[in-house]
């Protein structure tokens, strides 16, 4: 006789991975202040090493010192 259970349902696992977020830390020439801020608020300036950070409707434009994944 079998044992397994012809009854018993098997279910997918509908779970998404969930990828960590990167977070950058810019440097703010203008006014000399720092911030932390997403990786998808950045996007590339026109200078080289230069980006745009958005935040609201607003962009300020500074440079990346480090890049990292939230713990």
């Amino acid at each position: 006789m079998s044992t397994t259970n012809i009854y018993a349902k098997n279910y997918p696992n509908r779970r998404s991975t969930i990828e960590a977020e990167i977070y950058k830390l810019i440097l703010f020439p203008a006014d000399n202040s720092i911030a932390v801020v997403k990786s998808k608020q950045c996007s590339p300036a026109e200078h080289d090493g230069f980006l745009h950070v958005q935040s609201g409707s607003k962009k300020f434009t500074g440079v990346m010192l480090e890049e990292g994944k939230q713990l």
